[in-house]
């Protein structure tokens, strides 16, 4: 909420955008306090196992939902015309539904793989994956189609839905006696058909008149040619960024336990909740400017996001490391405390994945989609050997997260530099962002340390606290210091 809000205060001259990202940014809000409200009953409703095979069946229905439509969906936001957008709109719809039907009967031939993962019990799900490959094309042809048109509000409310919709029906489901995975994974269909659907039928309604023509054989073939780099260079970058992760899945399920699964997802999916704040406000705007304007033109947007970040995230960011476990044990019951060490080991990198990933445009909008798919590459290589050193050689699912989290801490500075550098931006401020980033971090992990050794973790819990506050009011105040001098200006 501050740094929406510190956003918001900027110069007027770019007024609309900051309305747009207030705008993102409390759907985001919304739909992520959903998740927060829901996720301790959810946890209470569903043990570790369940929720180990959802994550499974979801991430196999994410990963295959990426080729649906060989994200040509992102190319609507950058075409010339409104008959191109909306040709190319028709396009990814086609090759979504074709893709679902295809991969239903293709799915049958996971069943070895389900089976080495000791989730046999998945084999009479997998039809679950072909709706989501065509819910999630639904949802992203509309989603890219709103962006190019500015539909800021409606892209806010469905944010809010699918999460409002999914948690409604796994808790109602689990009450009615439904309580393992097959709960939450109907849930999950409910809310993402429950959302795409409308959605869809939203855009065609609204914009009836942009859609009432027939697109020549010539000019499809035309845009399929002139946007080749989404499915020769996206797609497989996609891919192999969804790969990695879920070759991870596979080897913990397999190496690990089912429990292990659970938790870390738990985990992953807590610290996720920031991520998709930030990215789900920044990065439409970023995306549809950044198209009509260049990534150049960005260049304050993004230094002022980092730097608003940089300041008020260490207190923050210092606890949850270091009291993650007790956080969740109180938060969503004891049986998940042990989620809360993998919280604390991937606190640090996910953090840097929320400040960069609203970003992840930027090598689409500079025309480098192929060095992204190298820089791809080399993450998932190095992510996949850190998950086979540490579940196949050491055999420890921890080791295995503090490999990983080293492994993703390198990359996304790596990728935030090259995709800086590649933009021509002036790198200099962002080295002195994250060395006095860095500092203030290490400054309050002394304090932290140094009260609960000399008065304990109650009256240290209590004075850090204070701290706290005090330094992010601070950033609070001069936000409506700010505030106060442009409308003195104007």
């Amino acid at each position: 909420m501050v740094l929406i809000f510190r956003l918001c205060t900027w110069e007027d001259s770019v007024k609309g955008k900051w309305k747009s990202i207030a705008t993102m940014g409390l759907g985001g809000i919304a739909a992520n306090l959903v998740m927060i409200v829901s996720l301790p009953i959810i946890s209470r409703l569903y043990s570790p196992e369940a929720y180990s095979a959802y994550i499974f069946l979801l991430s196999l229905s994410l990963f295959f939902s990426v080729l649906g439509a060989f994200r040509y969906e992102l190319s609507i936001v950058l075409a010339e015309s409104v008959s191109q957008a909306a040709t190319l709109f028709y396009i990814t719809a086609i090759l979504s539904f074709l893709s679902a039907i295809i991969s239903f009967f293709l799915l049958p031939f996971l069943a070895p793989i389900l089976r080495w993962s000791h989730l046999s019990e998945l084999k009479d799900w997998l039809w679950i994956i072909s709706v989501m490959i065509f819910s999630q094309g639904l949802f992203q042809v509309s989603w890219s189609w709103l962006t190019r048109n500015k539909e800021f509000t409606v892209l806010a409310i469905a944010q809010v839905i699918p999460n409002l919709l999914t948690v409604s029906l796994q808790i109602g489901l689990a009450l009615y006696g439904i309580n393992d995975f097959s709960g939450l994974s109907l849930g999950t269909i409910g809310g993402s058909v429950g959302t795409a659907v409308p959605l869809f039928l939203f855009c065609l309604v609204r914009y009836r008149n942009d859609f009432y023509f027939k697109p020549s054989r010539k000019e499809i073939t035309n845009l399929l040619r002139k946007y080749k780099e989404y499915p020769l260079s996206t797609t497989p970058n996609t891919l192999v960024s969804t790969l990695q992760e879920r070759v991870g899945f596979i080897l913990m399920g397999s190496y690990g336990s089912p429990t292990d699964i659970g938790l870390f997802r738990m985990a992953h999916r807590l610290l996720n909740i920031p991520v998709g704040l930030l990215a789900n406000a920044l990065r439409p705007i970023f995306f549809q400017t950044a198209a009509q304007e260049g990534f150049k033109s960005l260049e304050p947007l993004i230094f002022r996001t980092f730097s608003l970040v940089a300041k008020i995230s260490p207190p923050i960011l210092m606890i949850f490391i270091l009291e993650a476990p007790g956080i969740l044990a109180f938060c969503f019951g004891e049986n998940w405390r042990s989620s809360g060490t993998y919280a604390s080991i991937l606190a640090f990198p996910m953090f840097l994945l929320a400040v960069t990933n609203w970003l992840d445009r930027g090598f689409d909008s500079l025309g480098q989609q192929k060095l992204s798919f190298h820089l791809e590459i080399l993450f998932s290589v190095t992510s996949m050997a850190g998950w086979f050193l540490g579940l196949v050689i050491l055999k420890d699912v921890r080791a295995a997260a503090l490999l990983i989290a080293v492994c993703w801490s390198l990359y996304y500075l790596l990728w935030t530099w090259t995709l800086f550098h590649r933009g021509k931006f002036d790198l200099k401020p962002y080295r002195l962002l994250l060395l006095q980033f860095l500092i203030e971090c290490l400054l309050f992990l002394g304090l932290w340390a140094g009260l609960t050794l000399i008065l304990g973790k109650g009256v240290a819990t209590l004075i850090y606290t204070i701290a706290t506050a005090l330094f992010l009011s601070r950033y609070l105040r001069a936000g409506l210091q700010l505030q106060k001098g442009l409308r003195k200006k104007l």
